[in-house]
């Protein structure tokens, strides 16, 4: 019975690192739609002096920006490291769910919930649960954990369910019929 339970921790542990190695979102390009949508974005930014000129958008300068001091800079890297599944971002990203700026939290949950780490279930269900929170940011909470594989991000749907109200409860019921 250990060796059983052993070997499956094993295994799930090597499940959780397959999409990781597996490299669709490791060192592939940031698409050319994206790259031009941050351009505009910076040299916008960098024109206003909040930001210094990018010379080009990869996914290092990407995770560079998140720090930028131009909400809206950021607002489009959150979306586009999470719209090409960057794993290195999800870290940030976490960190993120605690700005100040509601906005910024809302398309960090959204990234969270593309790029589909289990890392992130739980920081989001405090999210999600948080009656202090804006019902927007709870809403893509819910809909993040909702895209999240696995059983952990079931269960917390299914236990958050009976206390959500209003928007909040149908997106948790919409995430729970999805699966």
């Amino acid at each position: 019975m250990r060796s059983f339970i052993l070997r499956s921790g094993l295994l799930a542990a090597l499940l959780c690192l397959i999409p990781a190695l597996a490299g669709a979102d490791n060192g592939q390009p940031v698409p050319q739609y994206l790259q031009k949508k941050m351009m505009v974005v910076c040299q916008d930014a960098a024109a206003k002096g909040l930001i210094n000129p990018v010379a080009k958008v990869d996914r290092d300068t990407l995770l560079v920006l998140l720090n930028a001091p131009c909400n809206q800079v950021r607002c489009v890297a959150v979306y586009t490291l999470g719209d090409i599944h960057e794993r290195r971002a999800v870290d940030p990203l976490i960190a993120l769910l605690d700005d100040q700026d509601p906005t910024i939290r809302r398309i960090a949950a959204h990234a969270l919930g593309k790029i589909n780490d289990p890392r992130a279930v739980y920081p989001l269900a405090y999210m999600l649960n948080n009656p202090n929170e804006r019902v927007m940011v709870r809403c893509a909470a819910a809909s993040a954990i909702g895209r999240i594989s696995g059983d952990r991000a079931s269960r917390i749907l299914l236990a958050s369910y009976p206390r959500a109200d209003g928007r909040v409860h149908n997106v948790i019921g919409t995430m729970l019929s999805s699966r």
